[in-house]
Parts: structure tokens; C-alpha cells; sequence
């Protein structure tokens, strides 16, 4: 028997995490998370792995392995179950998450997910899964030992070496050595925080830099991060209740995990009182009130974007009011938040930020924690994931200089075999990505993204002709509708020229029929606007026969 591994996503970018294990009788995958899109991804939602590859092997597909509950790990979980509904193990927090993402999409299936323990073990028939805790900026994380028999795989999922984190659950290094002195075959490591030497900091110096700015703000504290970091958000509402302040949350996302939250346990209400109604905060001195909100990112229609705007239906922006922002910049998400925090600012506001507090810290493990879990599991194979290629390129020289392990640096769809404890590579599968629009699934592909690139940055000009061709003349037009290409009350006659010319071409081609008619004012009006303006609008002539 061998293993056969191939990763769907989540090698070479952040995001879209999903990896294959199969044994040719028996399939497994650990995680399917979303990526979000990049500036050229115009229009679109998020990205998921194409899992019309796994099609072929749907039947044997056994179960899906989830590691923690941030979207780029169980976005996309709806997506793989539509192939095949198998069962889904996570933590308890993770699987609500996803049973939160699953009735967002009204399934027509009826998902089995399974809660699994923290030291929980799974028996499969070709494979045996042991979750072990793993520290990292949402509670209940987890890796996987996966016992096969060709070799012991380690996949330590999304983790950092946290001495005091907010749940008290350390990464469990001692289990990690313990399965490595018994000998791993092949470790998979997260590989995010690659770039940066030492140590990532503890979250409790989030938590003590929040209780610093809490008692200092003279008015509100509006405070916004992921509504996923379930940690951050109970830290906050302690810090805000320890400070004698009452707590409203807005933003649909956050008010849904707030729920988790509390079921869960890991935020208490002590009283009652502790919690108000967004719609009521107007009754609350500005002093004895916190703010909990979506839209760290900078998310147009999110909460806090909406504030910004002087857009939100209860929150008015004050000169007195303090914004922390607490979360990282995602990559290519900067424009966005910076304008945000401008727009803050030109409402009077405080702002807090990553660049000058430490109101966020990361939930990735840096150089030497790297080090420490390559040396704990002690691999004879040493594969890095969840990260971008230069991430993999340099994780994996920080495992070799940890650790004497042979290193395989892969992209998404290329496959590994590990048979009788040796690792291969063998071949590609035909791996891709789908983007999401709406309610859209794979309707857009790169030919639609270009075509909305071009519309984006050249505009559209619609030409509308009705045509007598019996009498030679014009019946109505031509008109000439411009969206983004200039300004048609800026008095510069382009349009007038263009429309001169849209009549030259109607009435020397109109014989000709519309066909012709068509392609030839295209053509002419595209050497117009690039001529006077070194424009290529989208042109779209109608033609109507009279």
C-alpha cells in the first residue's frame, strides 16, 4: 500500500487550505478553506479549490478533518460536501462555525458533523487521526497525527508557541516529541510567519494593551476585528466590563459568533446588564460604553466602514470616540483599511492601529517556533504549507538547519507518495481554482476577469443606430451612450466627434445590411477614441433595421 497526498490549495498563496490523503481504498482531507480575491479578482466574492478534480475518487472519500475555524480552513466546506457528504470532525468551537457557514447556504444535503476532542482520536481503516492542541488566534485549534502504514504523518495545522494563551490550552509540544521519538515519516508545517526571526508575541499582551486603552479612552471605544477571533472578542468585552463599561455588537457576523460565544462559554454575561442593543446605546453615558464591530479590513458594507461614512444607523462617529483596530492588514487589503482609518480620522476620532499599538499580535508561529516544532516531530520528510512560495522556499531551509529531514517544496497539484516510510514525487493532478460571485459558482473564469479589467479601466461606449435601409436614412441616432470613458458635460466634444463619426459610418455602410454595419463601427469608433484619447472602450453597437 501507499499514500498518495496532493494539496487542492493553500501551497504557494494564503488561503484556499485543503489537502488530500489517499490510500487508493480509502480518502481523506484535512480542511477546504476559501481564499479571498486579489485586486485583479474584480467583482468577486471569494475563491475555493476545484473539487471537480476529486470527482473520480468521490467514492471512497471517507471523512474531511478540520483544524480550526477560520474561513481560509472551512469556507469552502459546503462546496466539498456537494461532492461528497461525508462526515466533518472539528472541535466543538470549529463546528459550530461551520454549522453557522452551512445553513447560510440552505444545503440541500443534511451534513454529519462530529465534534472531536482536543486529544480526540478517529479510526479509519487505512488511517488513524489524533488531534493534539495547538496555540493560534482562534480557540480549539488543532494538528493532526495521522497514522498510516507507510509512516506517521504530522500536519500541525495554523499555530504559534503561546506561554499564556487566553484558554490556558498550550500547543502540546510534549505529545509532537513523543510521536517523534517513535518516528514521523513527513511533517507538514505552517509556514506563515516564516519571514519574521524570534517569537510571536503572546496574546496577552493584547489583552494587557486593551486594558491600558480602555481605562484612558474619555468617550467610547469602538473595537474591531475578526468576528472569527473568539479569544480577541471575549478579551475585549472582559476588558470593556472591567472597566465599568457596557457592550453593544454590530455587524451581522459578529452578533452571530457573539451567540457561539456565549453558548460556548467563553463569554459570560455575569448579570445581565452587561450586553446593550445597538439601537440603545443612545440611553449609555459615551464613557461607559464599548463598541464591538465587523470591519477590520475595511470592507465596504461592513460596520465599521459604514461609521466611517457617517453611513450606520445608530453610530455617529464622535470627536471623543476611540477605534482600535484589532487585526493584521491582510495583504492587498491595505488601500482599503487605510482609507478607513483616514475617514475616521476626518470624523474626529482617535484611531489605534497594529503600526502603533500592540493591539494585535499574530496567530503564526515566527522563525523559532518553526524550529521548535520541526525539532519536536524530528521528521525523516519535512513539507512546508499554508503559505506563499517564498514561504515554502524559506521554511524549508529553517526545518533543514533544525532538523536532518529531506525537504519537498510543492505547489497545489502536485503529488506525493509516501510508500514503506519513502517519500516521492509523482506526477500532477489537475488542480484549480473557482471563483465565487454571488450566487454564482465557476460562471466566472479569467476570460470574464479580464473582460471586467478592460471594462474598469477603459469604460464602455454603447452605439444605438435604427436604420432605414430602404430609404436611406436614419430613423433614430445615432446615440451615443458613454459610461467611464470621459465626462460628457465636460464641453470637450468628444462625444460630438464620436457621434459624427458613428454618422459617416452609418450612412456609408448602411446598404450593406447590419452585420457589416456593426463590425465597421466598432472598428471606427475604437480608432476614435483611441486616437483623441488613447482610449480603448468596450464598444457594443446596436443595430436596429427600420
Amino acid at each position: 500500500m501507499s499514500i498518495t497526498i496532493c494539496a487542492l490549495g493553500g501551497l504557494g498563496e494564503i488561503g484556499m487550505n485543503c489537502l488530500l490523503l489517499d490510500s487508493g481504498k480509502e480518502a481523506v482531507i484535512i480542511d477546504a478553506g476559501i481564499m479571498f480575491p486579489d485586486d485583479g479578482m474584480f467583482g468577486v466574492d471569494y475563491v475555493i479549490p476545484d473539487f471537480s478534480s476529486l470527482e473520480p475518487m468521490k467514492h471512497r472519500i471517507r471523512c474531511i478533518f478540520l483544524t480550526h475555524g477560520h474561513d481560509d480552513h472551512i469556507g469552502a466546506v459546503h462546496y466539498l460536501l456537494q461532492i461528497a457528504n461525508v462526515p466533518v470532525y472539528a472541535t466543538n468551537l470549529t463546528a459550530e462555525l461551520v454549522r453557522l457557514r452551512l445553513e447560510e447556504h440552505e444545503p440541500e444535503y443534511k451534513p454529519d458533523i462530529r465534534v472531536i476532542e482536543r486529544n480526540g482520536i478517529v479510526p479509519l481503516k487505512d488511517f488513524e487521526f489524533e488531534a493534539f492542541p495547538v496555540c493560534h488566534s482562534i480557540s480549539e485549534g488543532v494538528g493532526y497525527i495521522v497514522r498510516t502504514a507507510d509512516g506517521v504523518i504530522v500536519h500541525t495545522g495554523d499555530f504559534k508557541i503561546d506561554d499564556t494563551p487566553p484558554d490556558g490550552v498550550l500547543t502540546d509540544l510534549k505529545r509532537v516529541e513523543e510521536v517523534g521519538k517513535e518516528g514521523v515519516s513527513l511533517l507538514f508545517s505552517d509556514s506563515t510567519n516564516v519571514e519574521n526571526g524570534g517569537r510571536t508575541m503572546s496574546e496577552r499582551y493584547v489583552r494587557e494593551a486593551l486594558d491600558g486603552l480602555m481605562r484612558k479612552i474619555p468617550g467610547r471605544a469602538i473595537v474591531s476585528m475578526f468576528s472569527s477571533n473568539i479569544a480577541r472578542l471575549a478579551d475585549t468585552i472582559e476588558s470593556a466590563a472591567q472597566d465599568g463599561r457596557k457592550v453593544a455588537v454590530t455587524g451581522r457576523s459578529m452578533e452571530q459568533n457573539l451567540k457561539i460565544a456565549r453558548k460556548l462559554g467563553y463569554v459570560h454575561d455575569g448579570d445581565g446588564s452587561l450586553f446593550v442593543d445597538i439601537d440603545g446605546i443612545g440611553k449609555v453615558d459615551d464613557r461607559s460604553l464599548a463598541i464591538v464591530t465587523t470591519g477590520s479590513q475595511g470592507e465596504p458594507l461592513s460596520a465599521l466602514s459604514l461609521m466611517a461614512r457617517n453611513q450606520h444607523r445608530y453610530v455617529k462617529v464622535k470627536e471623543t470616540d476611540t477605534v482600535i483596530i484589532s487585526s493584521r492588514f491582510i495583504p492587498g487589503n491595505e488601500k482599503a483599511i487605510f482609507r478607513l482609518i483616514d475617514n475616521l480620522y476626518r470624523r474626529g476620532a482617535d484611531v489605534v492601529y497594529q503600526a502603533i499599538s500592540d493591539v494585535h499580535v499574530s496567530g503564526h508561529g515566527a522563525q523559532r517556533e518553526l524550529e521548535v516544532m520541526a525539532r519536536a516531530a524530528a521528521p525523516r520528510y519535512f513539507v512546508p504549507v499554508h503559505g506563499e512560495y517564498r514561504h515554502l522556499v524559506q521554511h524549508a531551509m529553517v526545518a533543514q538547519k533544525a532538523v536532518d529531514c529531506t525537504p519537498f517544496v510543492v505547489e497545489n497539484g502536485e503529488v506525493l507518495v509516501l510508500e514503506g516510510g519513502v517519500l516521492r514525487k509523482d506526477g500532477v493532478l489537475n488542480v484549480g481554482k473557482v471563483f465565487v460571485d454571488g450566487k454564482g459558482v465557476g460562471d466566472v473564469c479569467e476570460m470574464v476577469l479580464r473582460e471586467r479589467k478592460h471594462l474598469s479601466r477603459d469604460g464602455v461606449a454603447v452605439a444605438v443606430v435604427c436604420y432605414d435601409a430602404r430609404k436611406q436614412m436614419i430613423r433614430y441616432g445615432p446615440e451615443l451612450i458613454c459610461v467611464g470613458v470621459t465626462d460628457i458635460d465636460a464641453g470637450n466634444g468628444i462625444i460630438e466627434g464620436a457621434k459624427n463619426i458613428l454618422r459617416d459610418v452609418v450612412i456609408q455602410s448602411g446598404q450593406v445590411g447590419g452585420e457589416e454595419a456593426v463590425l465597421e463601427i466598432r472598428r471606427e469608433l475604437r480608432r476614435f477614441f483611441n486616437r483623441q484619447r488613447s482610449r480603448k472602450p468596450v464598444i457594443f453597437p446596436v443595430w436596429i433595421d427600420y
